[in-house]
């Protein structure tokens, strides 16, 4: 990618000021980091710095100024929030301020001074992060040229820029030549059925649609139906011309095997129908009309299923840049500039560029021992990378190992395989887009077999010569791959780094949830105590006990009834005295 390929290289520098980290300068040399409680990272294009300290700053005065607008600040930025963002795109300042030049494969060069632009040799832009150059000088890809161009040879299996080439002036196609016709023309053809007619649309080697299936084999186009009645239509001009540029003729019937065969090879057939015209690097155009020709100097021919081009046309482009700009293609991102693989016979050599182009790194000629040679790749391009070892000894003295470093399995993704019965016992499973035996399998009906992390099995009564196709369907729907990533939820880290996962959260959360509830519930009886106590107490000042006011009552009867008594007796003893008188 190009920031952290920029940042990495010229590593620069940032004067910041602030109350609480006071004057510091610190190298911003990755996409992401910290240095003196002063963290950094990009978010949006612009660099972000964030720190504890509010009152941080850029400075931005005098030299400072420069190293300020290479990372996007004027020096008039804020901090909100903890965190201070730059004003302006971190690639495209990084550019602006310090333009970097390519060299291209006509020795031009090229001025990169933005993150996005043109020149006079061409143009630039960033896609998902990535520098893409386009311009008619890199001869790396046949591809390089127009729009229209482009995708006349992307029919064809050219897949674009930074493909490397061997020494021999040649490029081979990625992919294979009738994949690739069919896939990028996506042609019809009118089949006749006991049901009507239907018009078939054709967008790879095998398919299938209202009851017909198609593949091909030995080069040419098959059809195949349970429907004996099945003819290619050519009743129209128009109809004609589809099946004539499929191989058909529309004389064609079913054969021995039960399928109706094209009689003219497929890539032979799309080509003479329809030529695929194209710029080659020196800004000539080549036209392939038949899967095998030659125009001047240029030649090509299908080699187990690609095509294949040479002629001098074919140069390197930015794959073979001069030794004093490696630091500039190192900077913009382009890797594997400075290794070249050749090829001579059963040799292979493997030299470096970028400083003595004679100083080989590896050579497996018979003369030169190779004991203990050891080649570490990094970096590379994200494609499959077959090694051969081409050796008549029998004797096994010649072997060659690999390490592989490690890889998230679930960032590589399963390929699109053949599986093909060998015999009753065992089975071959193929490459389908190279055509390169992967493996073999013993295999019994209805028992599993794995590979790469999947199990399948064949039921029924396989034959040898039947293949199954296997394809990695990303759009398919009814399988666990949901379930699966909702599980994956309970170990992943969904809130941010290091942030837990969903069990480690919903742990947490659920905790902090309890313990505050324990803690109410405690508070809530304890006020409920004090508050009865309350009660209690003003009950006890200001109620009336009915046992207390029985009690008295009692009391002050029994002390009228007695006072009533001496009342009685003292009215006796009065009468008594007056009757003695």
């Amino acid at each position: 990618e190009l920031v952290p390929a920029l940042l990495s290289a010229r590593k620069p520098k940032l004067h910041l000021m602030g109350n609480l980290v006071g004057d510091k300068t610190i190298t911003i040399d990755s996409v992401a980091g910290q240095s003196g409680g002063i963290s950094w990272s990009v978010q949006n294009g612009k660099l972000v710095l964030t720190s504890s300290d509010p009152s941080l700053t850029v400075q931005a005065q005098n030299t400072d100024a420069t190293l300020a607008a290479m990372l996007g600040f004027t020096g008039n930025e804020t901090a909100q929030n903890g965190s201070l963002s730059g004003t302006s795109n971190l690639a495209n300042s990084l550019l602006v301020t310090q333009p970097v030049t390519v060299t291209l494969a006509d020795n031009s060069r090229l001025t990169i001074n933005s993150a996005v632009g043109s020149g006079a040799n061409g143009s630039w832009s960033l896609v998902n992060g990535r520098l893409r150059i386009s311009s008619p000088y890199l001869a790396a890809s046949v591809a390089a040229g127009n729009a229209t161009s482009q995708k006349i040879a992307q029919d064809l299996g050219f897949l674009g820029p930074q493909r490397d080439m061997p020494g021999d002036g040649s490029v081979t196609a990625a992919a294979s030549l009738n994949d690739a016709l069919l896939a990028g023309r996506a042609p019809q053809l009118r089949v006749s059925t006991s049901s009507g007619s239907k018009l078939l649309t054709l967008t790879g080697t095998s398919g299938s649609a209202y009851g017909i299936s198609w593949q091909t084999l030995n080069g040419r186009l098959q059809l195949r139906s349970d429907d004996i009645t099945l003819r290619v239509d050519t009743s129209t001009i128009a109809d004609k011309k589809l099946a004539n540029a499929l191989g058909f003729g529309g004389q064609e019937t079913f054969d021995g095997s039960g399928a109706l065969v094209a009689t003219t090879p497929l890539a032979e057939a799309m080509l003479a129908t329809s030529p695929a015209t194209f710029n080659l690097a020196d800004g000539s155009a080549i036209t392939i009309d038949a899967p095998k020709g030659l125009v001047g100097a240029t030649s090509w021919d299908v080699v187990d299923g690609h095509l294949k081009i040479t002629g001098p046309s074919l140069k390197p482009g930015l794959q073979r840049v001069l030794p004093t700009d490696d630091a500039n293609a190192l900077a913009l991102g382009f890797n594997g500039n400075d290794q070249d693989i050749l090829s001579i016979g059963t040799q292979l050599k493997l030299t470096s560029t970028a400083a003595d182009e004679s100083n080989d790194l590896i050579d497996t000629s018979a003369s030169r021992s190779v004991a203990g040679s050891k080649i570490d790749l990094a970096s590379v391009a994200p494609e499959d990378m077959i090694v051969q070892l081409d050796n008549q000894d029998i004797s096994g003295l010649r072997r060659i190992a690999a390490t592989l470093g490690k890889r998230d399995p679930s960032l590589i993704p399963f390929p699109n395989i053949t599986v093909k019965i060998l015999s009753s016992s065992q089975l071959e499973i193929i490459d389908r887009k190279s055509g390169v035996s992967l493996a073999h399998r013993s295999w019994l009906p209805d028992q599993d077999i794995n590979y790469l992390g999947i199990s399948f099995h064949i039921s029924g009564n396989a034959q040898a010569g039947d293949v199954f196709d296997i394809s990695n369907d990303a759009t398919r729907s009814g399988d666990s791959r949901n379930a699966q990533s909702i599980s994956a939820m309970a170990t992943r880290s969904i809130f941010g780094d290091n942030q837990g996962s969903f069990t480690d959260v919903y742990t947490s959360v659920a905790g902090t949830m309890g313990s505050t509830v324990s803690s109410a519930e405690m508070a809530a009886t304890s006020s409920k105590q004090t508050a009865s106590d309350l009660k209690s107490a003003y009950e006890a000042k200001t109620g009336v006990n009915l046992d207390t006011e029985a009690s008295d009552l009692i009391r002050f009867q029994q002390a009228y009834q007695a006072a009533a008594q001496v009342v009685a007796s003292a009215r006796q003893m009065f009468e008594t005295i007056l009757r003695s008188f």
